[in-house]
């Protein structure tokens, strides 16, 4: 992904890179990948610590 570089319209928000490691997540949890699965939320919740589905699976996740 491309970052943001300030001034310019080009390149993903932190929001829509958490979204897509958080969905990249969910896919890997529900292939059975739980290091995978802890591994992308982490990624999320680093890009946008705002990002609540990401901080609820991160918590689901570590009961796990």
């Amino acid at each position: 992904m491309k970052t943001v570089v300030e001034g310019s319209t080009e390149g993903a928000s932190a929001h829509a890179k958490a979204t897509a490691y958080y969905h990249l997540a969910k896919l890997a949890d529900t292939q059975g990948d739980l290091r995978k699965a802890r591994m992308l939320i982490e990624k999320a919740v680093s890009e946008a610590p705002a990002h609540e589905d990401a901080k609820s699976m991160r918590e689901a996740l570590k009961g796990r």
